[in-house]
């Protein structure tokens, strides 16, 4: 970079400083997962065809308008819970986010439609539940929210051909559901502070917050007895298998230091996001 003019430097360190903020806004390492999570969950019980990658790409823009939407929503929010967010901290304006998020959101429409056609049934589920969810469910209902958020996650694997003929897939979608589950619980009482003026109580803070604190170790055990069950009989390589014991081992420590300590949510909701990345892993054969 020595040789190249200044100008030209500085134009090439801006457009990159906004490439990477439109990945942060679209939180494309999330997406990418679940596009992953597709594929995977496919090779897993059946043999990848081409169309295959064409419905895992358009998981992974549905995912990124979902996840950039809810941005656009949260401008209030994120300024005080989420600063550094892309649009609070003045990287994207809200109108080149707004931009984007129907660029993207246009984009993953037509896409869905191209490749699945008449089976675009989940994939336009959740293109429509993203946005009920960030406009209007989620300033009503702590629980509604935290499920409807589950069930986004959870229509990518029951999306896969194999939910068809396979009922493992679905013993697989119920451990992912309740994994997002119990880590939406406790996000919603990590961003409280941003969140109250805004959003109702967060479920393990609520009325029946004694109910949830006593059901969520077994959330977290049933989750590790469906996945037991959905992978029970795979073909595992290091790499899978050295996974299915780090999601095991995440989850029990977070059962673990919830029994030792209910309150410390940051620790929870990093160990069952972990569990949720390490599933796709668990599935590469």
């Amino acid at each position: 970079m020595t040789n190249i003019p200044f100008g030209v430097k500085s134009s090439i360190e801006r457009w990159l400083t906004r490439v990477a903020a439109v990945g942060r806004l679209c939180r494309i390492h999330n997406s990418l997962a679940l596009g992953l999570l597709f594929l995977n969950v496919n090779s897993y019980y059946s043999l990848l065809q081409k169309a295959s990658y064409l419905k895992a790409s358009s998981w992974v823009l549905l995912s990124m308008f979902a996840y950039a939407y809810n941005d656009l929503c949260d401008i209030p929010i994120d300024s005080i819970n989420k600063p550094g967010r892309p649009i609070p901290c003045g990287a994207l304006s809200s109108k080149s986010a707004s931009l984007i998020v129907q660029t993207i959101g246009a984009v993953a429409f037509v896409l869905t439609m191209m490749a699945w056609r008449i089976e675009f049934f989940l994939p336009f589920c959740a293109f429509t539940g993203s946005i009920f969810y960030s406009r209007i469910l989620r300033p009503k209902s702590s629980l509604w929210s935290n499920i409807v958020a589950s069930l986004l996650v959870v229509a990518v694997p029951l999306s896969a051909p194999a939910a068809l003929s396979n009922y493992r897939v679905w013993l697989l979608s119920v451990s992912i559901g309740l994994l997002i589950f119990s880590r939406e619980m406790h996000k919603d009482i990590i961003d409280l502070v941003g969140d109250s003026s805004f959003r109702p109580t967060p479920v393990l803070r609520g009325e029946n917050a004694g109910i949830y604190v006593r059901i969520y170790p077994w959330l977290l055990l049933a989750s590790v007895f469906f996945l037991c069950l959905a992978v029970r009989e795979g073909a595992f390589t290091v790499m899978s298998f050295t996974a299915l014991i780090l999601t095991l081992g995440s989850i029990f420590i977070a059962v673990a230091s919830f029994i030792v300590d209910s309150e410390c949510h940051k620790l929870q909701a990093t160990l069952t996001k972990v569990a949720s990345y390490l599933i796709v892993l668990i599935l590469i054969v």
